[in-house]
C-alpha cells in the first residue's frame, strides 16, 4: 500500500510538470505603455526572457527572466537589473486552473507570486502579488517582432543630430513682408518618449516671435514608417513620411 500511495504520489507530480508554455514565445507589450516582455523557446519545458522598455525606439533591458525545470520542478527566474546583486529568484510553479500559471515563492519580500492568465493566444492578464493587500496588474498584447519595433538607425541618428537649437540669417532677404533678420527652430525630444517635436520662429528687431509652425518627428511601429508632422496656429496642419535615400533625409508632407 505504501509503495502504491508513493506512485501515486510521483505520477500526480509529473502530471502537474505538463505544462505547456508554448504560447508565450514571442514579444508582448502592456497596453498603453513602452513595456514588454520577449520570450525565446530553447527547449521542452525552458525559455529564455527579458523585460525592457523602448524609448526613442532604445531599448533598456529591466529583467532577465528563465522558465525552466532544471531543478526537477518547474521554476521560473526573474533577475532584475540592480536588485538583490543581480541575482536571480526562483518562483516554482503551482498548478492553479486552466490556462492559469502561477509562480510562487512565499519567502520572498515583493513579490511572492506572479500569475500569467491565458485569455488568448494574443492577450495575456499577469498579476504580481504580495502580502495580503499588496497587489498589482495589467494586460499584455502580444505583439510584431522585437526588430520591427526598434528605430532604424538612421533614423535614431536624424533624432540625435537635430535636437538643439538651430537659426539661420535672413538678413539679405529682409523686407516690409519679410520683417524678420533670422529664423530659429528648436528641437527636442518628445514628451511621450517617441521621437522629437519642434517649432520654428522668426526675430525681428532682437525680439522671437510667435511660433509660425510646430513639428514631431517619429516612428510609426506598426506600419514601419518615419512619420514627421506638422501644424500652425491658424489650424493648417500636414502629415507625410520622410525617408533615408542614401544619407539624405527627404521629406514628403501633404
Amino acid at each position: 500500500m505504501r509503495l502504491l500511495i508513493i506512485f501515486l504520489l510521483l505520477a500526480m507530480n509529473v502530471q502537474a510538470q505538463k505544462v505547456n508554455l508554448d504560447f508565450l514565445e514571442g514579444t508582448w507589450k502592456v497596453t498603453d505603455k513602452e513595456v514588454y516582455e520577449r520570450w525565446t523557446k530553447l527547449g521542452d519545458k525552458t525559455f529564455k526572457g527579458e523585460g525592457f522598455m523602448l524609448k526613442d525606439g532604445k531599448k533598456k533591458v529591466a529583467e532577465i527572466l528563465d522558465i525552466n525545470d532544471q531543478s526537477g520542478k518547474l521554476t521560473y527566474y526573474a533577475t532584475v537589473m540592480g536588485q538583490n546583486d543581480n541575482t536571480p529568484i526562483a518562483f516554482k510553479y503551482n498548478k492553479t486552473e486552466k490556462d492559469v500559471f502561477s509562480f510562487e515563492n512565499p519567502n520572498h519580500d515583493f513579490p511572492k507570486k506572479i500569475v500569467y492568465k491565458k485569455i488568448s493566444d494574443s492577450e495575456l492578464f499577469i498579476t504580481v502579488i504580495g502580502k495580503p493587500g499588496e497587489q498589482f496588474d495589467f494586460t499584455m498584447i502580444k505583439e510584431i517582432s522585437e526588430d520591427e519595433l526598434l528605430l532604424p538607425e538612421w533614423l535614431e541618428q536624424d533624432f540625435e543630430n537635430i535636437v538643439g537649437v538651430w537659426k539661420t540669417d535672413n538678413s539679405a532677404y529682409k523686407t516690409e513682408n519679410e520683417p524678420f533678420e533670422s529664423y530659429g527652430m528648436t528641437w527636442e525630444e518628445a514628451e511621450d518618449g517617441n521621437g522629437v517635436t519642434g517649432i520654428l520662429y522668426g526675430f525681428q528687431d532682437g525680439k522671437q516671435s510667435e511660433n509660425f509652425w510646430s513639428f514631431k518627428r517619429y516612428w510609426d511601429k506598426e506600419n514601419k514608417l518615419a512619420v514627421v508632422e506638422q501644424d500652425s496656429p491658424n489650424g493648417v496642419s500636414g502629415k507625410g513620411i520622410f525617408i533615408d535615400l542614401e544619407g539624405m533625409i527627404i521629406e514628403e508632407v501633404q
